[in-house]
């Protein structure tokens, strides 16, 4: 008599190793390439002195974020771990902060092309440098009010590298 197979959504034994591969590789190289992307970004003075690409750099830390967090649980998926709760915890607080961070950071840079495009005389009141770092500070803000919440014990994110669909109690 055999026992269950106790993951039944794998389909061969070794598929965990291949996903943990996967995600450690991809998040790997997309570290090294928005670190290269900052790099140029900031080199270039020309470039680096518009708005738009100093919100993409912006972005691209946000995305270093989530990318650390991704390689952490690539290395978890391969030696089958759910890790220590307070590491646990400490990568909820930068995951789901640096996503929306970064959606609301997305979104800013497209009214910011909009408004450019749009209306370049309301752009320069819009986006001044001083306005500038009022949108990204709101938005740096705004993330943070959900690094409060996961912070508390009433919410976390919680890894299972058994369970491919992750879950968020």
């Amino acid at each position: 008599m055999s026992l269950p197979n106790p993951n039944p959504h794998l389909l061969f034994a070794e598929e965990r190793d291949v996903i943990g591969s996967i995600i450690l590789v991809s998040s790997f190289v997309f570290i090294l390439l928005n670190l290269f992307i900052i790099k140029v970004l900031h080199d270039d003075k020309h470039l680096f002195s518009c708005t738009s690409y100093k919100f993409i750099i912006i972005l691209c830390m946000y995305d270093l974020a989530q990318l650390l967090v991704h390689l952490s649980t690539g290395i978890l998926t391969l030696f089958r771990s759910v890790g220590h709760p307070i590491f646990m915890k400490v990568l909820g607080l930068i995951a789901t902060p640096s996503y929306i961070c970064y959606v609301l950071t997305t979104i800013v840079l497209a009214f910011n092309r909009f408004v450019h495009i749009a209306a370049p005389n309301v752009d320069r009141k819009l986006f001044s440098p001083v306005a500038s770092k009022f949108w990204i500070l709101l938005c740096f803000l705004i993330g943070a009010g959900f690094s409060v919440a996961l912070a508390s014990p009433y919410a976390t994110i919680q890894y299972d590298p058994t369970d491919s669909r992750g879950s968020m109690t």
